[in-house]
């Protein structure tokens, strides 16, 4: 890391500016580019090899939609990494038209139900879910257990493979998603990749250069059948109950003031290591209401209700909480009755950014801040690179980074959010 790019703060709005400064702020020594190109020799041998099974153990041609009459696809995670894997899921939809679409849900020891709600918003209907609390195949010694139904109504025809673990250099768990897929009987199957190396110490500094972007590498499983990603699109349903419900929660908090524009803060997320400063939230709350005459109301799930009040509270109260009170589909549409987001790097903010709200993003650099970045038009993304960056650790409480990103970083960019499309505000 260049010493001069160390607590630098960064404002970026695309992607490509994330990965321009992240690749400006290195120093590749010579342990580094050694280490580098044992990674690369590495991935090479063992992506020969999963490219082969591929090949013996599934069809090689490309399948029609009069070919699938059933898909599955397989996922790992909750609300965001389920949020960017809807396009995805939607072009697929759009290509095989007449198959019966599951959806394989691994929440990986987290919660099962925001998983099912966001997939359960898109507009994309799914025809049945599937929610497991750990991978369906484990090992034991030698041998493989699968623990999934084996019904043959389970059993399909494409296997789309969409886990996160390749990304992150799980070889072992490519290779159980890969028994998965032949246990379902899948004729054709894809997404079998390693991008990284999943170990840690002197390669920490080097990971990030073989991690892909998630919202882009799932668009890459895409095209490895020939079908071409549907991006920039509002991947979530329309509900008029929701929406009804949202603005009656909305008249309670604000009253008579509902004419003022709406600022959402998201200032929970599933990783302690995510988490911008809860004073520093209460101070960009201030500054919004003060000085932007703006309303204020906070969202997070019902583990951070207290933390989301303690914001509103920090704010003198001129505000609203609404932490644990909304569905998925109550969020998605009060995201669409707001006027802009302040958000950690967490799953509210991949929806603000999918429904092209002005959002602003506080994202901690344990990993690569080009990890999670959307596809999205209106997203400005705040992070700083320091000693503790890279060090993959997701329960580091208030790590460093995020605390050299003072309020006055957030409130700058909302200015010029407010005075340059103060038209596009509710």
């Amino acid at each position: 890391m260049d010493r001069n790019k160390k607590s630098q703060i960064f404002s970026c709005n695309n992607f490509a500016e994330v990965v321009a400064v992240e690749r400006s702020s290195e120093r590749l020594g010579v342990t580094v580019r050694v280490a580098k190109m044992l990674i690369v020799i590495w991935l090479y041998f063992i992506n020969t090899i999963l490219k082969a099974l591929t090949k013996l153990l599934f069809s090689s041609s490309q399948p029609t939609n009069k070919d699938i009459k059933h898909l599955t696809i397989y996922t790992v995670g909750t609300m965001g990494d389920s949020i960017v894997k809807l396009p995805v899921i939607a072009a697929l939809k759009k290509q095989f038209s007449d198959a019966r679409f599951t959806v394989v849900i691994n929440c990986d020891g987290y919660s099962p139900d925001l998983g099912r709600e966001v997939f359960q918003s898109s507009t994309t209907p799914i025809d049945r879910f599937i929610i497991l609390p750990k991978s369906p195949v484990s090992r034991h010694g030698f041998a493989f257990k699968i623990d999934f139904p084996t019904k043959a109504e389970y059993r399909c025809d494409l296997f789309v493979n969409l886990s996160p673990f390749g990304n992150r250099g799980l070889i072992g768990s490519v290779a159980k998603e890969m028994i998965l897929a032949k246990k379902l009987a899948a004729k054709w199957a894809t997404g079998f990749h390693l991008s990284s190396y999943n170990r840690r110490g002197i390669f920490n500094n080097i990971q990030h250069h073989f991690v892909q972007n998630e919202p882009r590498r799932a668009n890459r499983v895409l095209q490895q059948l020939g079908i071409t990603p549907l991006e920039n699109t509002d991947p979530f349903k329309h509900d008029e109950k929701a929406k009804q419900m949202v603005e009656e929660k909305l008249s309670k908090l604000f009253k008579k003031e509902l004419n003022k524009p709406l600022i959402i803060l998201v200032p929970g997320s599933k990783f302690l290591s995510c988490r911008w400063p809860e004073d520093y939230y209460a101070a960009v709350a201030i500054g919004l209401t003060k000085e932007l005459k703006a309303n204020v109301v906070t969202v997070g799930n019902s583990e951070e209700k207290q933390l989301c009040q303690g914001v509103i509270s920090g704010c003198g109260g001129a505000g609203g909480n609404l932490a644990g009170e909304l569905t998925f589909q109550e969020l998605v549409e009060l995201m669409r009755l707001s006027s802009g987001c302040v958000s950690n790097d967490t799953g509210p903010f991949h929806a603000a950014s999918s429904l092209d709200i002005p959002t602003i993003a506080v994202a901690n650099t344990r990993h690569s801040p080009t990890v999670f970045f959307p596809i999205a038009k209106h997203t400005t993304m705040l992070f700083c690179f320091d000693d503790n960056s890279y060090n993959y650790m997701d329960s580091v409480k208030s790590p460093s980074d995020l605390k050299r990103i003072t309020p006055g970083y957030v409130q700058d960019i909302l200015r010029d959010m407010f005075s340059v499309n103060y038209q596009n505000l509710k």
